[in-house]
């Protein structure tokens, strides 16, 4: 069995959002995780722009369970998983997927949206 089956399940990803300025957004995932044979040493954000454009990948510390993206962009939809990363570098399967579009609502405020 491949070791990166073992590391674990992602139980789930929450998504919450934080007050923001007039010009920034931000985003913060919060997962759950429970350890396998073999602990996670760390965890990778994945952040998809469009949902199927651009990939950029964040590390997390094993012992966080959580990730603050800052560099939301307003009207563009932002799609969100993360894997828990193994010491061999190993990861193992994708949590689910969450969708986010933050956009201008008033004069002073952003509103960040599941989509």
């Amino acid at each position: 069995m491949p070791c990166w089956t073992l590391l674990g399940v992602l139980v789930g990803m929450l998504l919450v959002l934080l007050p923001v300025s007039s010009k920034a957004a931000s985003v913060q995932l919060i997962w759950d995780y429970t350890q396998g044979a073999i602990p996670a040493v760390g965890f990778a954000v994945y952040k998809h722009l469009g949902c199927d454009g651009e990939t950029q990948r964040f590390t997390v510390p094993g012992s966080v369970l959580s990730f603050v993206d800052t560099s939301v962009v307003q009207g563009l939809v932002a799609c969100y998983f993360v894997t828990a990363v193994g010491e061999d570098g190993h990861e193992s399967a994708a949590s689910n997927i969450v969708a986010v579009k933050c956009t201008k609502a008033r004069r002073h405020q952003v509103v960040c949206t599941e989509h």
